[in-house]
């Protein structure tokens, strides 16, 4: 199913390999998440969820619509999160308090959005 993924998601994101890098260490993430699991029951439903995402990434494929909006943007997320995190300008520079907090909980809230997306449409981004 890994290599499915790895697939669908070369055809989601045409013509740009830097973006398709970065999807697919979205998914690897998810797959070492649940590499491990054990409880039949868990597992079953990763399962589910897999098949949803993986028919999502397909039809991102296929068409032009929410789908690869939602794919491009998730793969785009990664990109600017890496490097964010690569080279912080919190590091850097000397920012105004109120100005870092929110750059701290910019990231939470990009998670949450996620969660709330895969809990919505039952899919494990």
């Amino acid at each position: 199913m890994y290599r499915t993924f790895l697939k669908a998601a070369d055809k989601a994101l045409p013509r740009t390999l830097q973006k398709t890098w970065y999807l697919r260490q979205r998914i690897r993430r998810q797959f070492e998440a649940y590499k491990k699991e054990t409880d039949p029951i868990k597992r079953l439903e990763w399962e589910s969820r897999a098949k949803n995402t993986l028919l999502l990434v397909q039809l991102a494929s296929q068409r032009r619509g929410l789908e690869n909006d939602i794919i491009k943007n998730l793969a785009e997320l990664e990109y600017h999160r890496t490097k964010f995190n690569e080279r912080s300008p919190l590091a850097y520079h000397k920012i105004r308090p109120e100005v870092q907090q929110l750059h701290q909980n910019a990231d939470k809230d990009l998670e949450i959005v996620i969660d709330k997306l895969n809990k919505e449409l039952n899919l494990c981004l």
